[in-house]
């Protein structure tokens, strides 16, 4: 068996001769055979062993009892030891996550941690093929597509999983030749988990069917991986020509999908709403399918995500974003008077108005800036107010006195509707003056008659 892991790591180039490694071992039957036939190939490969021990307070004494066992396997062994305690259940109930969850990140950031004090290359955890198949499986009923599929990989950066070639009788038999002790978790054996669940349920039914299903498994993940691979090169190409990315959002032009293969937009569906949440888990078939819905349907139209994500459809895009709460309430519900006869810049929201009366010269230029605006100073009667949009809005689109609703000019422009109500505007009573960033009015433009100018000017501060 010792070779056949060994082949295992180098297929995979796992480990490199002079490479520092944590390990991860609780005590149980895999991370005590990953110790042992690590430091046995240490006669093949040139690294160095540090084992990292999580003792989650958990199970009490039973918990302590295998901090103890860990410890004293690597003083025999001549391996550094180091121990990381902490209170799973206290801290799971405080981040409102499950105590599996949580002993996963505090497992993770231990390792880290230990990487960096240790000054490691890499961290080895003792998945094996039982572990791939519970996984697979698991993934399964959450409606997982290819990614839960593909199951656990060998290698990921610079965690690496020398066992993941070997069935879990194999390596209960290994250590049962080696005369090699370990530990059993209490908690393995409590129906409390849904991996537990399947690892005590449903695997032992389906091996009485095939007794090599967890090695069939195993073959199909690393097949998936490899459609997969050759699936998202293709995905990529596509999200390149018709996706945009800006802060928190993904954009794509609808105008660039027709004749799409229908699973591979799926895909880039899954893949965006994954990159935009910056996680995937939790996120189903289910939830692609009525984004692809929107695609179908009037502009406007919108769909709740997990992890506070929405999409919605804006004419020919198809928009997913994380909303950002604190931006919106930062330029929502604004009404505020300003004092054009002050030439001194104001702070506002989030970002600084500056306004200015000029005397028209001969030599005058029409400011072509997105956020700089020249009015005829001597046409602006009464208060001008900093504000969103209102009842009744217009603005003047010529100067023969023709005007359009504000709401029809947004829906000429194709502004998402989200976005309406956030768009600064300089008014006059229900008169727009100027949609800030976009058109000002053409009833105080300046002419040939100005002679004083009234220049205003926004400076976006970035968030």
């Amino acid at each position: 068996m010792l070779d056949k892991v060994y082949k295992y790591i180098i297929e995979n180039k796992m480990i490199n001769n002079g490479d520092s490694i944590i390990l991860g071992v609780s005590g149980g039957a895999d991370s005590m055979c990953l110790l042992v036939i690590l430091n046995e190939l240490k006669k093949y490969i040139d690294m160095d062993l540090h084992v990292v021990h999580i003792e989650h307070g958990i199970r009490g004494q039973e918990s302590l009892e295998d901090a103890l066992f860990v410890k004293e396997n690597c003083e025999k062994l001549g391996v550094s030891f180091k121990q990381y305690s902490y209170d799973v259940i206290k801290l799971a109930k405080k981040e409102g996550l499950t105590t599996e969850e949580m002993g996963r990140k505090l497992r993770y950031e231990a390792f880290y941690e230990a990487l960096k004090e240790y000054k490691a290359e890499k961290i080895a955890v003792a998945h094996n093929m039982n572990d791939n198949c519970e996984t697979v499986f698991l993934n399964m009923t959450r409606g997982s597509g290819l990614k839960g599929i593909h199951g656990i990989v060998p290698k990921r950066d610079n965690i690496i999983r020398p066992l993941l070639c070997l069935e879990r009788s194999d390596i209960e038999k290994y250590l049962k030749e080696k005369n090699i002790d370990y530990r059993t978790d209490s908690t393995n054996l409590s129906e409390d988990y849904s991996r537990n669940k399947i690892r005590l349920n449903v695997i032992p039914e389906l091996n009485k069917v095939n007794e090599k299903l967890c090695r069939h498994v195993f073959d199909l993940s690393e097949t998936v991986r490899k459609q997969e691979a050759f699936i998202e090169k293709n995905m990529m190409e596509i999200v390149a020509d018709c996706v945009k990315f800006e802060k928190n959002a993904a954009i794509i032009d609808l105008k660039k999908t027709p004749g799409l293969d229908e699973f591979i937009f799926s895909e880039m569906i899954l893949y965006l709403i994954g990159e935009v949440a910056k996680s995937r888990k939790d996120i189903s078939r289910k939830h692609v399918e009525i984004v692809m819905d929107l695609c179908l349907k009037k502009t406007g139209k919108s769909v709740e995500l997990p992890y506070g994500i929405s999409a919605r459809k804006e004419y020919d895009y198809l928009i997913i974003e994380k909303k950002i709460k604190e931006l919106k309430n930062l330029i929502k519900n604004v009404e505020i008077e300003l004092e054009i006869k002050e030439n001194q810049p104001k702070m506002l929201l989030n970002g600084a108005f500056k306004w200015e009366i000029i005397k028209k010269t001969s030599d005058y230029v029409i400011s072509k800036e997105k956020y700089i605006k020249d009015f005829d100073a001597d046409k602006i009667q009464g208060k001008l107010v900093l504000r969103n949009r209102k009842s009744g809005d217009f603005i003047y689109i010529d100067d023969k006195g023709h005007k359009k609703k504000l709401k029809d000019y947004f829906i000429n422009e194709k502004v998402p509707r989200t976005q309406r109500d956030e768009i600064l505007l300089l008014a006059r009573g229900n008169e727009i003056i100027w949609i800030i960033g976009m058109r000002s009015t053409a009833n105080m433009k300046v002419g040939e008659d100005t002679k004083n100018i009234l220049r205003i000017s926004y400076r976006k501060k970035d968030i």
